[in-house]
């Protein structure tokens, strides 16, 4: 019996740790939201637990889309269907060591001006949220993630990482299109 309250413990910390690091994303600690909430900037939490990755981006629709709120032609129409679908690719937006075997298994784009909803709630300004949960075959080669979304938009000029996972504290790292690596060791 002891036996079996063990594993069902393991099986409840192993299964539940990327729904728990889904809710200590940035919207929630005031100093990012701050730092963020300008163009050019976003904001990022990944949480990392054995060979399970999982990250919340949040960015102004503007920095993806370059115009404010809901497209008024049918241009803007297009541009925001085609951001849509390049965002919703995790590995368009992130890239993992490729002996770490990481394969998206959740990928997923909200917007208020898309779909009325936002995770990180209203906003002055209309937010891209996105949530990817990714499964590592080999943990002990994640060692770090590339943040490729400085390549396909210039306009962003920072990304504000909030890293999780591993520890007690929380690590803080700000992301350039030259500086564009998170490192998990």
């Amino acid at each position: 019996m002891k036996h079996l309250i063990s594993i069902s413990a393991l099986l409840v910390v192993c299964f539940s740790a990327p729904l728990m690091a889904h809710h200590v994303s940035n919207h929630q600690d005031d100093q990012v939201e701050a730092e963020t909430s300008q163009p050019g900037h976003g904001r990022m939490t990944v949480a990392a637990v054995a060979g399970s990755v999982e990250i919340e981006m949040y960015t102004q629709t503007a920095n993806v889309l370059g115009f404010e709120g809901a497209p008024k032609n049918a241009e803007q129409k297009t541009v925001l269907t085609d951001a849509i679908a390049w965002l919703s690719k995790a590995e368009n937006v992130f890239e993992f060591p490729a002996d770490a075997n990481c394969n998206a298994i959740v990928a997923e784009i909200n917007s208020v001006i898309v779909d009325g909803k936002t995770k990180a709630g209203d906003k002055k300004s209309p937010e891209f949220d996105g949530y990817y949960v990714f499964d590592c075959g080999d943990a002990s080669k994640l060692d770090e993630i590339k943040v490729k979304i400085f390549n396909q938009y210039k306009s962003f000029e920072e990304i504000q990482v909030k890293r999780v996972g591993g520890g007690d504290s929380a690590t803080y790292v700000t992301l350039t299109p030259k500086k564009n690596t998170i490192k998990l060791k």
